[in-house]
């Protein structure tokens, strides 16, 4: 039963920080592209439904891009 309760306390500290990611990106200078998309810079874009739920925001220079889930 205590291997259990490890194996599952362990399981759901890895899922928590997979859900948490975050990545960047290169902005032009102009905007920031992303999947065919062009933000602005100081702007962001939020995709809220279905999964693989995030937030991308473009830096006041556009010329980086970050986004988290």
């Amino acid at each position: 039963m205590e291997r259990l309760t490890i194996f599952v306390s362990i399981f759901c500290v890895l899922f928590v920080y997979s859900e948490a990611g975050c990545w960047g990106e290169r902005g032009n200078g102009y905007y920031c592209p992303y999947k065919g998309r062009a933000i602005m810079p100081g702007r962001s874009y939020e995709k809220t439904t279905g999964p693989n739920c995030f937030k991308c925001t473009c830096s006041e220079d556009g010329k980086s891009l970050n986004c988290c889930e």
